[in-house]
């Protein structure tokens, strides 16, 4: 019988052995020297196997250096499976794990829910009672009832299916170190971003904390302050809004980005009237707001034909379901129109809540344009910052920021002529392409 070495496997006969042994449900129960049995019947053969001594298979695995192989049995079949399948730990902890977390994960979506259904029953029995400051709470709870569901869909397709056991065994792995990586760690949507957002939970929804760039103890006190001490609260934003000079960084931005700039017909006087006139500043820039949407969603790829007739809901919706970045988009969807709204209808609203307000306004504002000139959001951003770092070089060594310049050519990414970036992006094309 030939013996088996390590060194004569390829990486792809490893990988297939990999792949044979975890589609056998008992490495997900079993410690690890039955899982080195499993290995090395897998390599031996199961009927040569069973007639085999412990000795007689540990010979099989002798090519070079004997002493490097224990000789007793258990320590025997742990090297095995270590050895061939690179596990650090017993896949079976690692799934019981992720189980316990997806049963934690279900009840606390079923908890959502539940609280969701209430509230909106409670709501409807009130009927015409509803404040019109309210009236966005239905619809909103109807929402995160839906994401809960597809959450809760979500979790049951993960623990019925592989993925969980396919994830159990790569963290057991040597290599367990890189699944740190939340592509490479990926269970279900939940896990992912409650952890770090709770945006499955309507009492973690705020008005507030997407407009300051403040730390979570900072911002969960702001928001005692808006229950508690309105005064206080819109003197500190105010502080915020002068010491974070928050229009003057939208006046840069609206020169520098070629969106903000195609709207500095309306954006510039907007700000100057913040200073100026607060109830028209309150009368421009919702619009505006909702059209930096509408030019975020073309920057991401929608195209102007699905977005004609859309609501600043559906344009939110557009985004959310391609970009993950923006996770704050509830407040625009659900709280923002009734502003605009208000606003926009000639609602009568007092000089003092006119400058409260437009206080908010700005800050909403800047969030916005913050995300449409962030490099991280939009692909048209991505490349501009690459095209601008490579401008001023007289010879272009291939390397990644060319290979990604390159390949937003050949994937015809327009970049705007705002940039001035064409004579750098022809000298590209005709030195690599």
């Amino acid at each position: 019988m030939e013996k088996i070495s390590l060194k004569s496997m390829s990486g792809r006969q490893l990988d297939e052995l990999a792949s044979k042994i975890k589609r056998n449900n008992e490495i997900y129960t079993s410690p690890f020297e039955d899982i080195g049995k499993l290995v090395a019947k897998e390599l031996i053969g199961d009927d040569i196997f069973s007639e085999l001594s412990v000795e007689d298979i540990r010979n099989q695995f002798i090519i070079d250096n004997e002493e490097s192989i224990p000789k007793q049995e258990q320590d025997f079949f742990i090297y095995i499976c270590k050895t061939y399948l690179l596990l650090e730990t017993e896949p079976r902890f690692h799934l019981l794990e992720l189980y316990q977390n997806a049963s934690d994960d279900l009840k606390k979506v079923e908890e959502n829910i539940n609280k969701c259904h209430k509230y909106i029953k409670e709501q409807r029995q009130k009927r015409d009672n509803i404040e019109d400051e309210d009236a966005y709470r239905i619809p909103m709870f109807e929402y995160f009832i839906e994401i809960n569901q597809n959450a809760k869909a979500e979790i049951i397709n993960f623990i019925t299916s592989n993925k969980i056991k396919n994830l159990a065994f790569r963290k057991s792995s040597k290599f367990g170190y890189l699944y740190f990586l939340e592509i490479l760690n990926y269970t279900y949507s939940f896990r992912q971003h409650n952890t770090i957002y709770d945006r499955y939970d309507v009492d973690k929804f705020s008005e507030f904390k997407h407009k300051f760039n403040l730390s979570p103890v900072e911002l969960d006190e702001l928001e005692q302050l808006y229950i508690n001490d309105r005064t206080v609260f819109w003197r500190r934003t105010q502080e915020y809004i002068t010491t974070h000079k928050i229009p003057e960084v939208i006046r840069e931005w609206i020169k520098s980005h070629h969106r903000l700039n195609a709207r500095r017909d309306v954006l510039a006087p907007a700000l100057d009237l913040y200073e100026k006139d607060k109830v028209l500043f309150l009368n421009l820039i919702p619009l505006q707001i909702e059209g930096i949407f509408y030019d975020y969603c073309l920057d991401i790829g929608i195209s102007e034909k699905n977005l004609r007739s859309a609501s600043i809901g559906e344009k939110l919706d557009k985004i959310a379901a391609s970009n993950k970045i923006l996770y704050n988009f509830e407040y625009f969807k659900f709280k923002f129109p009734l502003i605009r709204n208000k606003v926009a209808h000639g609602k009568l609203i007092s000089a003092e809540e006119s400058i409260n307000l437009s206080s908010l306004m700005i800050l909403d504002l800047y969030y916005v344009c913050d995300h449409i000139v962030s490099e991280q959001d939009t692909p048209v951003n991505k490349i501009v910052k690459l095209i601008q770092k490579n401008c001023n070089k007289s010879n272009y060594i291939i390397n990644n920021d060319i290979i990604k310049i390159i390949y937003a050519i050949l994937k015809d990414i327009k970049i705007p002529d705002f940039y001035n970036l064409q004579t750098t992006i022809n000298t590209v094309e005709i030195i690599c392409l």
